[in-house]
């Protein structure tokens, strides 16, 4: 419990824990069968003891310089669930290309030479490599599968692509990017339009005397509904001259050249405030 505790979730090191396990006893019939074959040289011949025995070499390296490093690995330090169905394949699959697979079809080799022999320890050794190949088997033709398909469709498919979990793949962003966007509310408020307040200059302090180029010949009448607050004064521009009207109704006519516009105090955005 103490190592489970190290690792994580003790589910997560069952299954390499397990596989460890089995393909180490595994490993250890294989070398007694290889045993008894040699023992057996009138019956079997040479070149199919030694393929034998030198697969059950090929696999106890595969085993335990790759596969079983893959299964610790996985169960240890996978950060995601992702890189631990990963890196269990692939120790799974060294084992199933370096092991059960060869050793098999030696053995059928050597079955159908001999034939079934009641009691003998090749016998059930045979029925056991057939049970680790027909797991294995399924095992890595379900995920080789899978990993193919995937990358098929990343590569050629029309589907948005999709991570090792199968889950929408996010393209990476710069790290400002994201800041501002976990910032910024999902639902921003609708920005208040402020008051254009409007004041006769009798004489511009600064500024050139062109006329404005925001300003339209056609007179031009501010809603208050089309505000959140009634403004203060209404512009409208006709004939060359601008007419204020106040809050007493009393209409006021300027020349435009007398107007300017500066950059309003309780207005962040671009909207001026002609004065």
């Amino acid at each position: 419990m103490v190592l489970c505790e190290r690792v994580g979730d003790s589910s997560i090191l069952l299954l390499p824990l397990t596989l460890t396990l089995l393909y180490f006893g595994g490993l250890i019939l294989s070398v007694v069968n290889t045993i008894n074959f040699r023992r057996r040289r009138t019956l079997y011949p040479g070149a199919l003891i030694n393929a034998h025995l030198s697969f059950c070499i090929i696999g106890s390296i595969a085993f335990f310089c790759v596969s079983a490093v893959m299964w610790l690995w996985s169960s240890k330090y996978a950060s995601t669930h992702a890189e631990h169905i990963w890196r269990l394949c692939i120790g799974l699959w060294f084992m199933f290309f370096c092991r059960d697979m060869p050793l098999l079809i030696i053995e059928t080799q050597a079955f159908l030479r001999v034939g079934w022999r009641q009691g003998s320890f090749m016998d059930a050794s045979f029925i056991l490599q057939i049970i680790f190949f027909v797991s294995s088997a399924l095992a890595s033709w379900t995920t080789i599968s899978w990993y193919i398909a995937g990358f098929l469709e990343r590569q050629f498919g029309s589907a948005m692509p999709v991570d090792q979990e199968g889950k929408p793949y996010k393209v990476p962003m710069p790290r400002h990017i994201r800041m501002q966007s976990a910032a910024a509310p999902e639902h921003p408020p609708a920005l208040r339009i402020q008051d254009m307040r409007y004041i006769i200059a009798h004489s511009p302090r600064h500024g050139s005397s062109a006329p404005n180029s925001s300003w339209s010949d056609s007179p031009t009448r501010f809603g208050a509904a089309n505000f959140s607050a009634q403004p203060s004064h209404v512009a409208a521009v006709h004939q060359g001259r601008a007419f204020i009207r106040g809050v007493e109704d009393e209409k006021q006519g300027i020349a435009i050249n007398n107007l300017r516009a500066l950059p309003s105090e309780d207005d962040a955005g671009p909207h001026p405030t002609v004065i």
